[in-house]
């Protein structure tokens, strides 16, 4: 009876995921879902791009027939990837978990990271089906397969490397090491093809996509990193019982190697995945705590563990219900669907599905369509390859794969009447192009800006924010100009803050913040017309605490409220300050841009706002506005 509905439970979850898969606008992985399609899409025409290292050249060769058929044709090739890997999952449990094989495929649809990657473009569902691969051949002592699938995974996702010892150790431990060199097997086949197309003996260390040169990019991060988001990558229901599958092979392991009992294949097989998952998990924290190979933290990576931790997990469950007080199968019943309802609400709080557009691609889209209202026929330069594909073949003449960045020398040399889209992602970073080197370059004129409808910020904290321009034939001279909007140095008393005198920066007063009065803030009433004039706003707060400060302990906020409708906020935390700061005053700084829709009239609030109440002192609170003036065309 267990076994039927747990069936037709997998059943169900197969037919969710292909609806959505249908029904999603918006694409999990943003920009490299896109180039994931476009590579795999492009291939049969390019064969170079078979050997696409940072594609992987197994994805690519098994995802390009779904790619012909559009994003939609890579969207369908990750959910079956998902719904092959829980079969395979289930063949591998059948005969150990009995009533319970159903549980692994199921537990692998509720991984909230993982089901929502099954609705996008990107090689995680596929490394996963690749993994567990591996555990079944573990599990049916194909050793010879399992040393040739771990040897081909690197191919997959790099992180496949990860398996390699794991691999090894299991064919020492079967005394199958004269099966070891096949691990080479997926690299050697490569090599020699990639050697005979590319003619480079060693392309595949040439063409490593990934190394530490962009650390200056995406820099580092907390070790516990990865730790803080257990909810929105496992949920809490499978988190838990995951670690008490890991408590009970862990338990499990101390007796047979005391006993010196050798371990059955199935055990061999979800030993093999529980350590994956630690190896998998803390190497990428490592990396990421340390800056390593060109790691960004991105969260959506650990979906690569999945089938091994709903292995794992499934394990555990089985193991609390063969506790004597639960093997009543009504109590099994009853442990089982409480369980799964947990994680199937876990599921719905985490994910936001049908995935949606999300907010940057929102005003990309903006962008293509109104270039396309304009009738541009001209070349567009971009560097966000989310633009691509909203443009399509109208506005898009070079493919973006492998596309490099833009130059400012290169600018002077597009014909009169390109556009060069900027976005603040994508183009300072990857595209190396700062926005400055467009707004004072003297053949370009910016034409249009397009802003989200909330405010966020990107990477190198910068207001998210598109500006479109075009290139003129003839110099266009510009400025410029900075305007202080307005300044409280805290001179004179005021019922709206509480004053410390000759306590400022210049031995003036300066505002006390603490339990008390947690927000420090000036207001600027401000019209829509004057607003859209200015390229962007900066604010600045001059703070001094007497007590160490902890990461966001305080913010800089700024703040637009109509009508209880929020149209911007932003808030900057107080982690630039550093404990051995301690008594010095500390600026605190923010830049921002408004929204694209604002109202005729509204007022700015820029504030210090102190949550914790720990007392400080703020001083020389600043609103400034920048704007571009042309002066000659």
């Amino acid at each position: 009876m267990i076994d039927r509905l747990l069936k037709w439970f997998f059943f169900i979850q197969c037919q969710l995921l292909l609806l959505l898969v249908y029904s999603s606008e918006g694409f999990e992985g943003g920009a490299d879902a896109v180039c994931h399609w476009m590579i795999s899409r492009d291939a049969p025409s390019d064969p170079m791009l078979f050997l696409d290292q940072w594609n992987k050249p197994f994805f690519t060769v098994l995802s390009a027939p779904f790619a012909q058929f559009g994003l939609l044709g890579m969207r369908i090739f990750s959910a079956l990837s998902g719904i092959l890997t829980g079969i395979v999952l289930y063949r591998l449990s059948k005969k150990y978990l009995a009533a319970l094989a159903w549980l692994p495929a199921i537990l692998l649809l509720l991984l909230p990271q993982y089901f929502t990657l099954l609705t996008s473009s990107m090689t995680e569902p596929l490394f996963g089906l690749f993994l567990a691969l591996f555990l079944l051949a573990v599990s049916e002592q194909r050793f010879g397969w399992a040393a040739i699938v771990a040897g081909i995974l690197p191919f997959v996702r790099q992180e496949g490397m990860a398996l390699i010892p794991i691999a090894a150790a299991v064919l020492i431990y079967a005394r199958e090491a004269r099966k070891l060199p096949l691990l080479a097997l997926g690299t050697v086949v490569l090599a020699v093809v990639g050697w005979v197309v590319s003619g480079d003996r060693l392309w595949i260390l040439t063409s490593f996509p990934y190394g530490s040169a962009s650390s200056d990019i995406y820099g580092h991060g907390d070790l516990l990193h990865y730790l803080r988001y257990y909810k929105e990558l496992f949920g809490i229901p499978i988190t838990v019982v995951f670690s008490l599958g890991a408590v009970y092979l862990l338990g499990l392991a101390t007796k047979r190697i005391r006993a010196r009992v050798p371990f059955s294949s199935f055990e061999l097989a979800i030993l093999s995945a529980f350590a994956f998952s630690v190896l998998f998990f803390n190497a990428h924290s490592f990396i990421w705590w340390k800056g390593m190979s060109g790691s960004l933290g991105l969260i959506r990576v650990m979906a690569c563990m999945a089938p091994a931790m709903a292995l794992v997990a499934a394990f555990g469950i089985s193991e609390l219900l063969s506790f004597r007080y639960l093997r009543h199968k009504a109590a099994k019943v009853t442990v089982l669907t409480v369980f799964l309802a947990g994680s199937v609400l876990q599921l719905a709080l985490a994910t936001e599905l049908p995935t949606p557009l999300g907010q940057a691609q929102v005003v990309m889209q903006q962008v293509s369509n109104w270039l396309r209202e304009q009738g541009v026929s001209t070349k567009v330069h971009y560097a966000d390859p989310v633009f691509a594909y909203f443009a399509g073949n109208e506005l898009v003449v070079d493919s973006p794969i492998n596309k490099g960045p833009i130059t400012a020398s290169q600018i002077s040399g597009f014909p009169a009447g390109e556009y060069i889209v900027w976005d603040a992602h994508f183009s300072p970073n990857e595209g190396r192009l700062p926005l400055d080197s467009l707004l004072f370059h003297p053949y370009l004129e910016r034409v249009r800006s397009f802003h989200p409808k909330d405010a966020f910020t990107v990477l190198g904290n910068r207001p998210y924010v598109i500006h479109v321009f075009r290139k003129t034939a003839t110099p266009v001279v510009k400025r410029v100009e900075t305007t202080v909007l307005m300044v409280e140095d805290f001179a004179n008393a005021s019922s709206e803050f509480r004053l410390a005198q000759h306590e400022g920066r210049q031995g003036s007063a300066a505002a006390v913040s603490d339990g008390e009065h947690p927000f420090t803030t000036i207001r600027k009433n401000l019209l829509r017309s004057e607003a859209e004039s200015y390229i962007g706003f900066q604010v600045e707060a001059w703070i001094r605490s007497s007590e160490p400060t902890m990461a966001n302990t305080f913010h800089l906020v700024s703040d637009i409220n109509v009508d209880g409708q929020g149209i911007h906020y932003l808030s900057t935390g107080s982690a630039q300050i550093n404990d051995d700061q301690v008594g010095q005053w500390i600026s605190l700084q923010q830049a921002f841009q408004l929204p694209q829709y604002l109202p005729d009239s509204f007022e700015l609030k820029c504030y210090v706002w102190n949550p914790n109440g720990i007392e400080i002192l703020v001083d020389d609170l600043r609103l400034e506005a920048t704007s571009l003036k042309v002066l000659q065309e």
